[in-house]
């Protein structure tokens, strides 16, 4: 039988990066031979909300390859595609920051999680991809002789009339000229600069070299499974895996596709425990598996949110990864999968300078789609408010305190659990405050008291606003961030839920998910205290064959010869709880909910919200294992008695 052994593919070859020449392992990015007119150079495996993933891998001296790796190349675009009020507090720092805080998570997390020691926390030297020679390289600044590295020096920045490193989003590049200058290279198109600055593309232009790691962006490195979750899923399903899409023709880069080829489809007793049973047996036992996998997830989710004290947020099916051991004669092989986290999500962690107000915010380019619940359909942004300015304090560190009235918002809805974020203009500057509001009994109708987070301001900007202090500005933009939370990765479990057991080609997600929020919401209308939610869908599900299309456990497994009634192996009390879980997952949808709604979970408990649900899977677990190991030939002649029967009826 096949291993899972390392084997680079016809079309693909090992780049090491810099490394002392006796260097028993090398660090290498797997690259194409020749370029594809799409992905470039190099074979891209995932686009997280802060990072770029790239295919890698470890090589002995002689160039076997000996582990597949992910390479993570930080990014910064999430932090200038948020709210317009709160984009403003990014800056380098507090990236890094964010950076090394994902990196602790993935190191608790997991074992596959690769410590550089040096590259999760401090910038490396920036790398560029020689084309010609096929390898990874630094930037030689060509009169000196001297390697181009990343500059953090704010006071040198400063001096040189740039902006600070830690206080800005701007990169530039460092060399000392011979005669003893420091010069810069501006990594963004968009950075100021002056006479000792040029623009890296100028230079790249000049050079057979590609961009790689362009900035000094944070690294870390971590094992790679090639088997998606998607696939894994699938796989389960009964559908076949040919291995990882790289292009038109996929590639086996470490025998996952031979091994699940060899052991075929019904004979694999190596692959799956109820093989020998056929396509019958695989249905109970790929239900088991699925909620294996959904159970992994949850409590992958779980420590990940523990760990980093902050929602994931935007979780869906390619947020996990799945790990394979190698064929065994004890164990067979899908039931060695172990689920990874390997997307920390889109939230970011933003103090605005005020030790209890802590904000949960996204990248507006992350789109709504079926893993995220519906948004409230209510206007978030108006530019027409008017702020009567009441008290303006500043402090002695220099930040400032703002307490006013806020009126005329047109249709915008507020509450009081959302970021309230105004841009004011005052002497023709753009002063920007955020904090939230509170309707006061005392205050007219649609008029809200807006009390402002701490937050640091320049002086001359403090004292303006200061100045202004007992007056009404009008117009005033105002945007309304709704505080986001745990609930929305629960719902987004549930979701996952429904990929995992019923979704196939012929029945589509979105579809799906559609009908899951019917069907709670009909349960919601239809509760009663005195009667067991189970017991509710079952009532459902046999008056209205419309759910049971969609959401009956003849999705469970997908494959050709499996007859409709072959579903009947799964008990309908057993899929009546299952179901019941996935509804229960929905926050605010009904009594059954296990969270109320959305943003309501208190901070210091944010892992919580995933308690119920874990639990009911680990139950889950014990019943369907043991579904397992019955006597298969008493089950199968004992259901084809009541099948005759009640065809006799």
């Amino acid at each position: 039988m096949a291993q899972l052994t390392p084997s680079m593919p016809t079309g693909f070859q090992a780049c090491p990066f810099i490394a002392p020449p006796d260097a028993a392992i090398r660090l290498c990015a797997v690259i194409r031979l020749k370029a594809d007119p799409v992905a470039g150079w190099f074979v891209p495996v995932r686009e997280t909300f802060d990072a770029r993933c790239f295919l890698g891998c470890l090589t002995d001296q002689v160039g076997t390859v000996l582990q597949w790796v992910e390479i993570a190349l930080q990014t910064q675009d999430f932090a200038m595609d948020g709210p317009d009020a709160v984009r403003t507090h990014w800056n380098n720092h507090l990236l890094d920051e964010r950076w090394k805080s994902n990196c602790q998570a993935a190191r608790s997390g997991t074992e596959d999680f690769i410590m550089t020691g040096t590259w999760e926390n401090q910038p490396p030297i920036p790398l560029f991809f020689n084309f010609t020679a096929r390898k990874i390289q630094p930037l030689i600044d060509e009169a000196s002789q001297q390697t181009w590295k990343l500059c953090c020096d704010d006071v040198l920045l400063s001096a040189h009339k740039l902006p600070a490193y830690s206080r800005s989003l701007f990169r530039y590049l460092t060399v000392q000229s011979t005669d003893g200058q420091p010069l810069f290279l501006a990594v963004q198109e968009d950075a100021p600069a002056n006479e000792n600055t040029q623009y890296l593309r100028d230079v790249l232009a000049e050079r057979a070299l590609i961009a790689w790691n362009s900035a000094g962006w944070l690294m870390h490195i971590s094992k790679f499974s090639a088997l998606s979750a998607e696939a894994f899923l699938d796989v389960l399903g009964g559908a076949k895996y040919d291995g990882l899409p790289v292009g038109k023709t996929p590639a086996d880069f470490d025998k996952v596709a031979q091994i699940l080829r060899d052991t075929g489809e019904i004979a694999t007793s190596g692959t799956v425990f109820l093989g020998r049973h056929g396509q019958r047996g695989r249905i109970i036992e790929s239900l088991h598996l699925k909620l294996k996998f959904l159970a992994d997830a949850v409590h992958q989710t779980q420590t990940a949110v523990r760990t980093l004290q902050r929602p994931i947020l935007n979780l869906h099916c390619s947020s996990f990864q799945i790990s394979l051991a190698n064929p065994a004669v004890a164990l067979p092989f899908l039931w060695t999968g172990q689920v990874r986290l390997v997307d920390c999500g889109d939230a970011a962690r933003l103090e605005l300078s005020d030790a209890q107000a802590v904000v949960f915010t996204h990248g507006s380019k992350i789109s709504p789609g079926v893993y995220q619940p519906t948004m409230e359909g209510r206007s978030m942004v108006t530019e027409k408010a008017a702020l009567r300015l009441r008290t303006v304090t500043i402090e002695s560190d220099h930040s400032i305190y703002v307490e006013g009235t806020l009126s005329n918002l047109d249709a915008v809805t507020v509450r009081a659990d959302d970021l309230v974020c105004l841009r004011l203009g005052l002497s023709d500057q753009r002063v920007l405050v955020a904090g939230s509001v509170e309707q006061d009994s005392a205050l007219a109708v649609g008029e809200y008291r807006f009390r402002s987070l701490h937050q640091p301001m320049h002086p001359r900007l403090a004292g303006v606003l200061k100045a202004a202090e007992g007056s009404t500005l009008q117009p005033v933009w105002m945007q309304c961030v709704v505080r986001m939370d745990t609930a929305y990765d629960l719902y987004s479990l549930a979701v996952l839920a429904l990929r995992a057991l019923v979704v196939h080609a012929a029945n589509p997600l979105p579809v799906v998910a559609d009908e899951l929020n019917s069907l709670a919401r009909q349960l919601a209308t239809e509760y009663t205290a005195d009667k067991p939610l189970d017991n509710r869908i079952m009532d459902i599900l046999s008056r209205d064959s419309r759910w049971n299309k969609t959401l009956g456990p003849q999705n469970v497994f997908q494959a050709t010869g499996v007859q409709e009634q072959d579903s009947e192996l799964i008990p309908s009390r057993l899929w009546a709880d299952i179901l019941s879980l996935i509804v229960q997952m929905i926050p605010g949808i009904g009594p059954d909910s296990f969270c109320r709604g959305y943003g309501t979970m208190p901070s210091a408990a944010m892992a919580n919200v995933f308690e119920p649900a874990a639990a009911k899977l680990d139950r889950l677990l014990i019943q369907t294992r043991s579904l397992i190991v019955i006597d298969w030939q008493v089950n199968r002649e004992v259901h084809a008695v009541i099948r005759r029967f009640q065809m006799g009826m």
